[in-house]
């Protein structure tokens, strides 16, 4: 009886640390490429931040590809003058070459690799993604985002996306809408924030030229300097809205 009963209680446990995570089918023939630029961010698993929108980058050396996302502050942060933009980095390499839509995400911050399954996209106005944490977790809930390449999505876009979703018994209903309106400018600053920005960049160009006349010479580069590998964090926000 005691044998049983601590069966049944490291079955449950096993089941629950496996989370609730579910094998979602990427799209068939995926074209990664033609999904890179820019995507606003119209519903998202456990989002809380407005204005929400990432960009794709290809990494034509590594094979790998560069996600930027952007989130802005709120109304309430803005009036005080400290409005800002942060940015998350991702890098998603493939997993599987015969699946293009599955993919590795990886959070330096987060420091562990996530499973991200492309299963909708037109590559024009919609695409629809669910992440999962890779390996052990004791909670795995899938995290679906949904993002459009303008501020809003058609209905007869939303549809098939959440008709996709229910079949792995996922409530398309219940995933957080992201307010992708009264947003600021790509890069506008609080006065706070901005004045702040000023000091500390005034104040490392002066240390900056000082280290330059007792240290002449070729500046050493590295895969983080944007002038070597071409790549800035550039909200492209304003081109895609014009």
């Amino acid at each position: 009886m005691r044998r049983t009963l601590l069966a049944l209680i490291s079955a449950f446990v096993f089941a629950w640390c496996r989370g609730t995570c579910p094998d979602v089918d990427p799209q068939a023939h995926l074209d990664v490429d033609k999904l890179l630029g820019h995507w606003f961010i119209v519903q998202k698993t456990g989002a809380h931040h407005p204005c929400l929108t990432f960009n794709l980058t290809a990494n034509i050396e590594t094979g790998a590809y560069r996600i930027i996302e952007t989130t802005q502050t709120s109304k309430i942060v803005n009036a005080l003058g400290l409005q800002h933009e942060r940015h998350s980095r991702g890098k998603l390499t493939l997993s599987d070459s015969g699946a293009p839509g599955v993919m590795d995400l990886n959070l330096p911050l987060r420091l562990r690799t996530f499973k991200l399954t492309i299963f909708a996209t037109d590559y024009d106005n919609y695409l629809a993604f669910v992440t999962c944490k890779k390996g052990f977790a004791f909670t795995n809930k899938p995290q679906v985002t949904i993002a459009s390449r303008t501020p809003s999505l058609e209905s007869h876009h939303l549809e098939p996306i959440y008709a996709n979703l229910l079949k792995y018994s996922i409530n398309p209903y219940v995933i957080e809408t992201v307010k992708q309106f009264e947003c600021a400018e790509p890069g506008k600053k609080g006065v706070i924030v901005k004045a702040a920005s000023d000091v500390v960049g005034a104040v490392r160009g002066a240390f900056g030229s000082i280290a330059g006349v007792f240290s002449p010479g070729k500046k050493v580069s590295d895969d983080l300097d944007p002038e070597v590998t071409g790549e800035y964090e550039i909200d492209v926000r304003a081109g895609v809205s014009q």
